[in-house]
């Protein structure tokens, strides 16, 4: 954690305090002072820049589709000659429950418990899914179907599923969503892990800065509270 302040402190450090200094010992005055000036606006132009993406993510935030996850089971009769049995259906639907369509929507991962993606070939045969082309608002459709023995042995080793769809922009989303059986009553549950990205994780500059200041208030903050300690104690 310090090492990554440190190195994010000694970044900003570069751009803005040696760069400048550099342009002024090198070339000297007023050359050098003018390239520090443009060399500044260089910056001032990126920060800006960030700013106008960050605008825009808040923006298209708003029309990335929510997607939820629902298991529904059906016993069915099956006859094969004399002999009949009853199997258990299970049937995975995905519902849009905003007002923006998803598009391609599909599973795309299943995490085992230490959350690895296992491989397609473990589960493929168990969940039999569709990718679906359009998932309209506030629709409801078929994602995967399995049985309850199959789903069963998958829920040995499987933690999250990954949904994965197609916002109307064209952007690529993936949502999560943990899978486990409930102990006391037996049904599966699906639980949506909400995640939309950060704002902070947009652009270079503008996280550096944000790093740096939350850092250094936090320290200041806890300084305060071990001052306050130290009274009580007194």
């Amino acid at each position: 954690m310090h090492r990554a302040i440190v190195r994010d402190l000694m970044f900003i450090i570069l751009l803005f305090v040696a760069v400048p200094f550099v342009l002024i010992y090198l070339l000297g005055l007023p050359n050098g002072l003018i390239s520090m000036l443009i060399y500044m606006q260089l910056l001032i132009i990126w920060i800006q820049l960030e700013l106008s993406m960050r605008q825009q993510f808040l923006y298209r935030s708003q029309f990335i589709p929510i997607l939820t996850l629902k298991v529904l089971s059906k016993t069915i009769l099956v006859e094969s000659g004399e002999n009949s049995r009853e199997t258990e259906t299970i049937t995975i639907t995905v519902r849009n429950l905003s007002d923006n369509p998803a598009f391609n929507v599909m599973l795309s991962r299943i995490l085992s418990d230490d959350y690895t993606p296992l491989e397609p070939r473990m589960w493929t045969s168990v969940l039999r899914c569709n990718i679906i082309d359009h998932l309209g608002p506030r629709d409801e459709k078929q994602l995967c179907t399995t049985t309850a023995n199959e789903l069963e042995q998958l829920l040995n080793n499987t933690r999250v599923l990954e949904v994965s769809y197609v916002d109307k922009y064209g952007e690529w989303h993936s949502t999560a969503f943990t899978i486990n059986k409930n102990k006391k009553t037996g049904k599966v549950e699906i639980i949506t892990i909400p995640y939309l990205g950060k704002l902070e994780e947009v652009g270079i500059l503008l996280p550096l800065f944000n790093t740096v200041v939350l850092y250094f208030r936090s320290r200041r903050v806890l300084r305060k509270l071990k001052t306050k300690k130290r009274e009580v104690v007194n």
